[in-house]
């Protein structure tokens, strides 16, 4: 890329439990958050919020177009179940763009579930 290139991908994404479990509570999701966190990093995206609860988890994450959001979903999920050795997803998950307009919205939003 060069430095004349700007880009700025956010996404959106959910994903839920396995047969929609009610597993998460608030210490799990505090560790969950916090091994996203680190998967996002090793991965080079930014990772501005991870929070859910019950039965699903919402982010918000920005990435550089070489990443495919199939392949950071795959890479997320596959990691917090494998820190997590009781924690099973559900296949599929839900994906939004994001634009700079509606960035504090969906932030707040994800806050606040």
């Amino acid at each position: 890329m060069t430095k004349n290139t700007y880009q700025d991908i956010v996404y959106h994404i959910v994903f839920s439990t396995k047969n929609r479990e009610d597993v998460l509570t608030p210490p799990m999701m505090k560790r969950i958050r916090a091994i996203l966190k680190e998967k996002a990093e090793n991965l080079g995206l930014k990772l501005h919020i991870a929070h859910g609860r019950g039965d699903h988890v919402h982010l918000l994450i920005s990435a550089p177009p070489k990443w495919s959001v199939s392949v950071i979903v795959k890479n997320l999920k596959g990691y917090s179940s494998y820190k997590i050795s009781d924690l099973y997803w559900q296949r599929g998950f839900g994906v939004f763009t994001v634009d700079q307009c509606s960035f504090d919205r969906v932030f707040n939003y994800i806050k606040n579930q």
